[in-house]
């Protein structure tokens, strides 16, 4: 075999090489950039393997038994390197575009409306808890705690006294699942911002301003199934010494059965951004908690 067969062979898998070398390079984010990546790794297999069979064919060095072996290894390093090279790519793919199955318009959404309302004094309907989630700062900065009370539908839940007919601290979160199936494990995200309450201009004013602490968290889901009527239901109750300003992100989450990641899940809001925001105050009096924070600060 002389050079200029070698140079020749060698150009032949130049082309499709630099390709594949360019694939393994370059920064795909659409499908389409994918799909090229594929391609490339695609050529590069079919024209080595082509290029092989055809050197083994028409220049007849060596035995039969020799020149088969030497097909059947090369075969199996290109194409087990191709395969390797998809798998490759289609990992990359799935880390950086979300599956098909999760996006808007393809049957995963929740709806999630917020009011301000007094916590229940029954159990609700389909439920057999009721959940709460309660910001409250002991110290310096606020935290979130989750509860979860026993109910029966219907039945008396047994609340402090405190607790009971107070609408403007705590709030109604109901989430709809508009999809077509039962949505598993899901993760609500939930960031607080906790605002420090103080005197006002006027006498017997009182302000929220200052913000002391912004705290994250999620709220767990075992299940939420289709249907206006399986709508899941949670309350936000202020607990704390601070007003209150609860916020949600557009995107929650939820793990299939059967599979160990986590995949997104629309979550619509009302529409005008401004209107999502609510504040919570707390339970107890205003004028008590500023007395408390002046008797503290003056120490």
């Amino acid at each position: 075999m002389d050079w200029g067969i070698l140079l020749g062979v060698a150009g032949v898998f130049g082309i499709p090489l630099a390709l594949a070398i360019l694939g393994l390079t370059m920064v795909a984010t659409t499908p389409g950039e994918f799909k090229f990546v594929r391609a490339c790794f695609v050529v590069a297999g079919v024209v080595s393997a082509a290029t092989v069979f055809l050197l083994q064919w028409n220049y007849p060095e060596g035995s039969p038994t020799m020149r088969a072996v030497i097909i059947a290894v090369v075969g199996a390093l290109i194409f087990g390197g191709v395969s390797v090279a998809l798998d490759w790519v289609k990992s990359k793919e799935a880390a950086i575009i979300p599956d098909k199955t999760t996006q808007v318009g393809d049957g995963v959404e929740l709806l999630l409306e917020c009011q301000q309302a007094s916590l229940p004094t029954v159990g609700l309907p389909r439920q057999s808890s009721l959940t709460v989630v309660s910001p409250f700062r002991f110290d310096k900065e606020g935290t979130i705690g989750i509860s979860g009370v026993v109910t029966e539908p219907g039945e008396l839940i047994h609340l402090p006294e405190e607790w009971k007919g107070k609408s403007a601290s705590s709030a109604r979160c109901r989430l709809t699942n508009y999809g077509k199936t039962t949505l598993f494990n899901v993760e609500v995200p939930i960031r607080i911002t906790f605002k420090r309450i103080k005197r006002g201009s006027a006498p017997g004013n009182a302000i929220a301003e200052e913000i002391i602490n912004v705290a994250e968290t999620k709220l767990p889901i075992t299940k939420i199934e289709p249907g206006g009527d399986a709508a899941y239901i949670f309350y936000i109750h202020n607990q704390g010494r601070d007003v209150v300003e609860p916020q949600f992100p557009d995107t929650a989450n939820y793990l299939p059965p059967g599979t160990e990641t986590r995949r997104p899940v629309t979550l619509i809001q009302a529409a005008p951004f401004l209107h999502r925001y609510f504040a919570l105050w707390p339970i107890r009096s205003a004028e008590e908690i500023i007395l408390e924070e002046e008797k503290s600060d003056k120490k």
